[in-house]
This record gives C-alpha cells, structure tokens and sequence, in this order.
C-alpha cells in the first residue's frame, strides 16, 4: 500500500548556499521549512569561494560571522598572456571554503526552526494547479504548499531545464602550498585568462588556496581531470596560467567537476505557482566577476522574504501547535494564491534585478577569451584607472537586494595599480 505523501508548508530542495538562506530567513518568520540536502556532511563545490563584501553582510544578517582564519582579499590581479593588471578591491571581501560556509548555513537555519534532512535525494516535483507541488524523494513524498528549487548546477525533474547558454567543464581542487606561494598570493585573487579557458585561485585559509578553473570539454579531454595531468597540462598551454600557479605541487587528485554550466542563463518566469527558483537555478554568472557567491545568497534571502510575506496570517501559531517540519497549521484560503503571485512576483523582479550583470558578464567573459582583445583591454586598464572599478560595479549585487549594512560599499575601491 503506498505511504501517504507528509504534509509541509515550504520543502527547499537543496541545501547549499541559496537554498540555505531561504530556509533560515523563512524559518525565522515563524514559516514550517523542511530542507531536503542530498549530502551526507560538507562537500566541495565548483566555486571560487570568493566572498564579497555585500555576502558577508547577507550572512550577519542572520547571525553568522565569518570565521577568524579567512583570509581577506584587498586586490585583483588579472593575468594575460604578456600583460597583468592590478586593481584595489572594497574593503571586507574574503576567500572562505564552501566545505565550512554551507555547513554554516545549514546548521543556522536548523537552530532557527528549519528542519534539516540530509542524505535525501529529490527525484522529482509534480506542480499543484493552485500553488505548490508534490515532491518524490528517495525519503517519502511530501506535500509542499510551496516549493524552493535550489539544486545548483544540477538540474531537477518537474522543473524545465535551463537553456544552454555555453558548452564549458568547471573543475576546482583545493590544494595545500608552500608558505611561499602563500606569501605570494597573501590578500589577493589572481585571475587567468586565455583562449579556450580561464581559472583563479585565493587562498581560503592559512595554508589551502581554492584552484577553479572554466575549460572548455576538449581542453580536458586528453589530460582527464586528476590534477597532476590536467593543471600541468593547462599551464604549459597557458602562459598567464603558469605565472598565477607556479610552485603549485599537484595532487593525484581527482578534481570536482561539473558540466554543462549554462553561463549567462536567467529564469524570467517562475516553473509553477508557488515554485521559487533560487541561486544558480534562477541565473548564473561568469565566474570572473567574483560575485556568484553573493548572488545565490541575495536570491535566497529575497525568496525567503517574498515567500513568507505570501505565507500570511496564522503562521506565528502554527510554528508553536505544529512544530516547523510539518503537520496541521491554521487554514487560510487565500495563501494559495498569495504564494502564485509571490512566486511570480519573485522570478519577474530578481530576473530583472540581474539581467544587466549577467549580460555585462558575459560580455566580459566572451571578450577574456580572445587573447588579442584582453591585452588591449590590460593595456587601456592601464591609461584608463576607472575602467575597472565601473565593470566590477557594473557586475555587483543590486543595490536593494543587499543587508541593508552593504549599501554603502566601504572604502579602498580605487585607482588601477600595475606591479
């Protein structure tokens, strides 16, 4: 006989950084959340880890500090084949791994009320006509009144897959060095550009620098993805490569990969009543800019918002008689069509807020693989101090979609430098 489908109010698929924070500022209005993440403890991620100063004010905002031992990042450096530029950063970026900052997440949105089910895969969702949907998992079926999809990179069954926008592999590895290496790229993230591929590495603690790179599926195709074949093979193809990871000792390592990473992409409508796409599932930015990491939390947490303002009254006691993972909560007729129109509403702005950035991204992307163009680009960055200031700017957050503390960038944006 099958197992009838448990009752909930929101289900977030996946618990990574967007899905996170959706949960935790959901659960902290009082709204019953069960996140279901399909890892069993901390795993890495294709991501640069770099954390601008706008996403640490995002996590603040719900009670988490950043901790003690991740580095600050106060420059730059952009390497081309012959030229490198140099370029102050706004003060309060850091490099911090992924392995500690959706643990973090997670373990924030549990103490505030979510209730966190891990080791659980999301087969599918069925979208309701009202608002909501059933979700398959490999631990029983829910019934969801709303539903936040936020599986990354990987795409989910119910839920239209996202356009290909470009046909490129993500690779990452974090790798110890030597504390010269560490001296040398102490407050800095150096970028790598060229064609057919382009990578960086910060280090994200005192002795471990995060190694990602964007390849194209034949630049890997030879050498395979375990380390000590692929980044040796990539910095003999790449002269900018081999300046940034020199003194680098590869690893027998396979690295993390994931493939095809649909750049470019936005979702401008929402997949179903009540159905909020957030993080790389709602758009995805070139990882040159530095600020997907950020983006996935802004999307979260205005998700979050959104959704709990269409949850409407009776929540406050359904938290106290029904717990937050489920159960009976106050009825209300009219939530089913306030959480369509959140959702809708919430797809139709955030699309709107990051379309600009994507496409200034993208552009950025397009023009850093044709090696001839970046080093003009390197040399009028030179003549022409304010150019990268404004297209750092021009790939940011949105200004209302930030902690209200970062709305005011802090000081040290400034002047292009070359060493």
């Amino acid at each position: 006989m099958p197992v009838a489908a448990r009752r909930a109010g929101v289900v977030v698929v996946g618990g990574g950084l967007a899905g996170a924070m959706a949960a935790a500022h959901l659960a902290r209005a009082g709204v019953p959340v069960v996140v279901c993440e399909q890892s069993v403890r901390p795993q890495p991620r294709v991501c640069g880890e770099f954390l601008s100063f706008e996403g640490a004010a995002l996590l603040r905002d719900i009670g988490i500090d950043l901790p003690a031992a991740a580095p600050a990042i106060a420059t730059v450096a952009v390497h081309g084949p012959h030229r490198t530029l140099v370029s102050r950063l706004p003060g309060g970026n850091v490099g911090v791994s992924r392995l500690w900052l959706d643990e973090a997440l997670r373990q924030r949105a549990g103490e505030l009320g979510a209730s966190i089910h891990r080791g659980v895969t999301v087969q599918r969702i069925m979208p309701r006509p009202g608002s909501g949907a059933l979700v398959q998992t490999s631990d029983g079926d829910w019934d969801a009144e709303a539903v936040v999809v936020a599986t990354g990179k990987r795409d989910l069954r119910g839920v239209a897959a996202r356009e290909r926008v470009s046909d490129v592999v993500g690779v990452q590895l974090h790798v110890s060095v030597t504390p010269e290496v560490r001296v040398r790229l102490q407050g800095r993230v150096e970028l790598w550009v060229g064609e057919g591929a382009s990578g960086g590495a910060a280090l994200v603690d005192g002795t471990t620098l995060n190694v990602s790179c964007v390849i194209a599926p034949a630049v890997a195709r030879d050498p395979g993805l375990v380390a000590s074949h692929l980044m040796p093979a990539l910095m003999r193809r790449h002269t900018a490569a081999a300046r940034v990871l020199a003194g680098i000792d590869w690893p027998e390592t396979r690295m993390t990969a994931v493939a095809p990473v649909p750049y470019g992409y936005v979702r401008p409508e929402a997949p179903g009543p009540g159905i909020f796409c957030v993080g790389d599932q709602l758009a995805v930015i070139p990882s040159l800019t530095g600020d997907g990491m950020t983006i996935a939390l802004a999307s979260g947490r205005e998700a979050g918002r959104l959704l709990a303002s269409g949850w409407g009254k009776g929540w406050a006691s359904a938290r106290r008689d029904a717990g937050a993972a489920g159960g009976h909560w106050e009825a209300d007729p009219g939530r089913a069509m306030r959480l369509a129109e959140a959702s809708r509403q919430s797809h139709e702005c955030m699309a709107q807020a990051f379309r600009r950035q994507l496409r200034v991204a993208v552009w950025l992307q397009r023009l850093f693989a044709q090696p001839r163009v970046l080093e003009g680009l390197l040399r009028a960055g030179v003549w022409l101090p304010p150019v990268v200031p404004l297209l750092m700017r021009a790939t940011r957050v949105p200004h209302g979609l930030r902690a209200r503390e970062a709305r005011r960038a802090p000081a040290g944006s400034g002047r292009t430098i070359v060493p």
